[in-house]
Parts: C-alpha cells; structure tokens; sequence
C-alpha cells in the first residue's frame, strides 16, 4: 500500500489532547417475541463489552503473527464500535415499537456515539484532514456530521412531547447510520489505500486513549442515574403518551 504523507501526532499530543478536553408493544400485529428480540438488542454492559463472543474460526486462528499485531488497526476498531451502534440504530428506527423500548434504546445510544465520535473526531479525522486531498474532504464532511448527530442527541434529550422524541430520534438514528455507511463504503476503502499498517495502527492506539478519555467525560452521575431509572418507570400506554 502507498505510504502515507505524514505520521500521526506523537503520543505527547495525544496525551495534552485528553487532558483538555420489557416494555409492551402497541397492537399492530406484531409478536411478543419481536418486542422480546428487541428488548434483547439493548446493552446494559460497559462500552468495553461490545465485543463480539463468537469463538474464533479455525481459519482466525491461523492468521499471522502479522495480522494479530493489528489488532489496534484504527479501521478494525471503527467497524467493531459501530456494531452495537446498528443495532441500536434498528430499534430507534423502528416506529413500531414502545416510546419506553425507543427510550432504553436511546439512553444507551447516545453515551455510546458521543464517546465513538468525539475519540473518532480527534484521531481519525484529524489525520484525514492533514493529508491528501480526498482524504481531506471526507474529513470535513465527517466534522460536519459529528456536529449534526451531537447537535440531534441534546433536540432527543430536550423532547418532552412523545410524538416530537420519536421524530427526532428516528431523524437522528437514520443520519448516524447514513454516516455509517458512509464510512464503510467510502471513507475506509480511501483511507486504506493511502495509509499503511504502521500507521493506521499508530492511529488506533491514540483512538483506544482518546476514548478511555472521553469515556469518563460521559459518565452518569447519580442524580442522572435516578432521571433516567424514574423515566424508565414512567407509565407509557398509549392513552397517555400524547399526555
């Protein structure tokens, strides 16, 4: 692959860096067991936790020495954080489902993008816009986007009418995922192109700091804590969601 330009800021910059800154389904048909699933795709584990649990395959199991040193490869790292972002993304989407379902749902959501894009922001796409032209591109799009979906998380929180949370909130998942998609497509095949193991493994390591960082940012204090145990208590037939 064609070397990149420039390295990544050193360790030091880096550090300086961090220092600084079951709910019951409407009845429209569709099953028990859907909201059951449903109930199922949202975490209550640490964000370390989303970790895929299926064994290795013989085939992993004899990759390279090579290959097992990437393992802070930054584009492997990208991919494996937005997994449990999809699937959250799928139940905020999904219209069908209880406003409280959606709630849980968005109370995990958004602690997990914000620590994803801030760490992504500050790593990633600090690089992507210190280089080529192309690359730099996608870096300023990506700003413009993380703005947007941190800009959608606080217009979810400030909702109080159940039909204005449920609109933003599917405006909001369907703009992160759009914002997946992107990356996956085009921003990471790009970026792999132009930058080589060494670095984008450089790259990786300040992003897994970079989000230990924003990580403790984003911490609950207990008074959040109870808000968002009390709001899960909350009463939400449909003869009261308008309410």
């Amino acid at each position: 692959m064609k070397k990149a330009k420039r390295s990544t800021r050193s360790s030091g910059a880096s550090e300086s860096r961090s220092k600084s800154k079951s709910s019951n389904y409407r009845t429209t048909g569709r099953s028990r067991s859907h909201e059951h699933d449903a109930d199922h795709m949202i975490y209550d584990e640490e964000y370390e936790d989303f970790r895929p649990t299926k064994s290795l395959s013989r085939s992993s199991r004899r990759q390279s020495s090579n290959a097992q040193t990437s393992k802070d490869d930054i584009v492997k790292l990208i991919l494996l954080d937005h997994t449990p972002l999809k699937r959250l993304i799928a139940i905020l989407k999904d219209s069908e489902l209880t406003i409280r379902t959606r709630r849980r749902a968005f109370d995990q959501f958004a602690p997990l993008l914000l620590v994803h894009a801030h760490a992504e922001q500050e790593s990633f796409y600090t690089f992507l816009k210190d280089e080529n032209r192309e690359l730099r591109v996608h870096g300023l799009e990506g700003d413009v986007e993380h703005a947007l979906a941190e800009y959608m998380i606080d217009e979810v929180k400030m909702a109080e009418d159940a039909g204005v949370w449920s609109a933003r909130a599917k405006v909001l998942a369907e703009l992160v995922e759009h914002h997946i998609e992107e990356e996956e497509s085009e921003i990471i095949p790009d970026f792999k192109k132009e930058v080589d193991i060494e670095d984008r493994i450089l790259i990786g390591k300040q992003y897994l700091d970079l989000k230990d960082h924003f990580r403790r940012e984003e911490s609950l204090t207990e008074d959040e804590v109870d808000a968002i145990q009390e709001e899960r208590n909350r009463d939400y037939r449909p003869s009261n969601l308008m309410q």
